[in-house]
């Protein structure tokens, strides 16, 4: 069985708008039904009716991406001296409009984590370069953008028996080996708390319908990491993704999802890969 050399997917699109720089002041404001406030657009062209003022200062700021194809962006702004969140926040959502770009609040730190920081984490998603461009600048820090990391992975799925009886666990093993000159930490695990470990995926020829459950409710993750020559082996059980009912020979295409990170685990992911490899098995009764 040869080996398949990794292959790259990317992930989610969606159409970026140009936001034109608005009347709207910089600041923190409640979001209030349609035809109740002022009307702004958020950077994917939708409407958003903001309301009262909830604060003018915005604190430290960090803007990064959050895909391969640098499309989408994540916006975290600290120590941000806002009165009253919880309270102001019982109201409605809140809105953050900078440089014209208004997007609504996602997260934001609880009252205590504020006062002992100094100050609120608020975060905010903003869609299209050039709109995360406008609010880094304004906001004065970097715009981080994704860069391939330079690794080179082979990949190959193997069976762990030369044939598997129908209704019994049929566990296939995948290999993943460091052939470059880079060192990578990728994520394992966090999609396995549930009946199977979603953070693979399969693919049968002749077609078999995926009858499995896809529940998932995240799970334990680990960092590992892969130097030079180094390899990751891990198994997996396909009967909970195909049934088998009758003597057959099937292709499998099989699927890992990898999420690269820096050392410190931070919730800036470097790059995203999905690698692949292919094997026969043999399903008797």
């Amino acid at each position: 069985m040869k080996p398949f050399v990794m292959l790259s997917l990317s992930l989610g699109f969606l159409a970026s708008f140009p936001i034109a720089t608005a009347a709207t002041e910089d600041g923190i404001y409640l979001m209030v039904e349609d035809g109740k406030g002022t009307e702004v657009k958020n950077s994917r062209g939708d409407s958003i009716s903001i309301g009262t003022q909830a604060g003018k200062e915005f604190g430290p700021a960090e803007v990064w991406s959050m895909n391969n194809q640098n499309d989408r962006f994540r916006v975290q702004l600290s120590k941000v001296p806002v009165q009253d969140l919880e309270k102001t926040m019982e109201k409605g959502f809140l809105v953050l409009c900078i440089d014209g770009v208004c997007e609504r609040l996602i997260s934001h730190s609880d009252a205590r984590q504020a006062a002992a920081n100094g100050g609120y984490a608020l975060m905010i998603d903003v869609n299209g370069r050039e709109n995360a461009q406008k609010v880094a600048q304004r906001l004065g820090c970097e715009l981080g953008l994704r860069k391939h990391p330079g690794h080179q992975l082979v990949t190959s799925f193997s069976p762990k028996q030369k044939q598997f009886k129908i209704g019994e666990p049929m566990m296939l093993e995948m290999r993943i080996e460091n052939v470059g000159k880079t060192l990578v930490r990728f994520m394992d695990g966090g999609q396995q708390r549930g009946p199977r470990n979603n953070q693979f995926g399969f693919i049968a020829e002749p077609p078999h319908p995926d009858t499995g459950d896809h529940t998932n409710f995240g799970g334990m993750a680990a960092l590992r990491t892969l130097k030079p020559g180094d390899v990751f082996n891990k198994e997996v059980d396909i009967s909970k993704w195909y049934t088998f009912e009758e003597d057959t020979s099937c292709e499998i295409t099989g699927l890992f999802e990898l999420e690269f990170y820096e050392e410190d685990f931070s919730a800036k992911r470097l790059w995203e890969e999905v690698v692949v490899g292919k094997c026969f098995i043999r399903v008797v009764k």
